[in-house]
């Protein structure tokens, strides 16, 4: 019965790496997206005239990107959380 259980707690730890591993995979190309539309954008404005709304644009997408990227990094811990018996 112990072995069972063991296994059982494996199964769902494994289960919720995975999940966590898609759920970063889809945060990155969701900013992904966000980035290479945001350039499209300020690329058009730009194109249009409007230097200031290309510049604002680019700019506060690329550093919101890269602050959200560097702090995610950072605040991430290095110890998995203890599982729940």
């Amino acid at each position: 019965m112990a072995e069972q259980e063991a296994a059982h707690l494996r199964n769902i730890e494994r289960e919720a790496l995975i999940k966590a591993s898609e759920q970063v995979k889809r945060g990155q190309v969701f900013g992904l997206i966000i980035g290479i539309l945001a350039f499209l954008t300020s690329i058009i404005a730009l194109v249009l005239g409007s230097e200031k709304t290309a510049i604002a644009l680019g700019g506060t997408t690329v550093v919101g990107l890269v602050a959200v990227f560097v702090t995610g990094r950072f605040s991430q811990p290095d110890k998995l959380p203890p599982s729940q018996p």
